[in-house]
């Protein structure tokens, strides 16, 4: 994201209680559909990174909101994985285009 008034870009770390509270609260009033277009995972033992690629619309039919890529870190404890981190950015915020690399399945 991009705070106002800032000429860079910022994280800003919520909860999974916050995700699902400001999700709730964003599709209460607009619809959301995802779909991954392209996806590329990187492993080593039980350390695993997605770079996911999407698009984004208002309903699932509809014109393009966003397009963007996901960053996903997991982690394999011998029994499960664990989402250990969760990050995107769209090429709006990001001011530019996802790379070709990351739309190639």
């Amino acid at each position: 994201m991009k705070p106002p008034g800032a000429t860079t870009l910022a994280a800003r770390p919520i909860t999974p209680e916050d995700y699902v509270t400001w999700g709730q609260e964003a599709t209460a009033t607009h619809g959301f559909f995802e779909k991954e277009t392209a996806r590329q995972t990187h492993a080593f033992g039980a350390l695993v990174q997605v770079m996911s690629t999407y698009e984004a619309r208002g309903t699932q039919d509809g014109p393009l909101i966003a397009k963007g890529v996901n960053s996903i870190q997991l982690f394999n404890d011998g029994q499960r994985w664990w989402v250990m981190n969760i990050f995107w950015i769209d090429e709006n915020t990001a001011g530019l285009k996802v790379p070709k690399d990351l739309t190639q399945k």
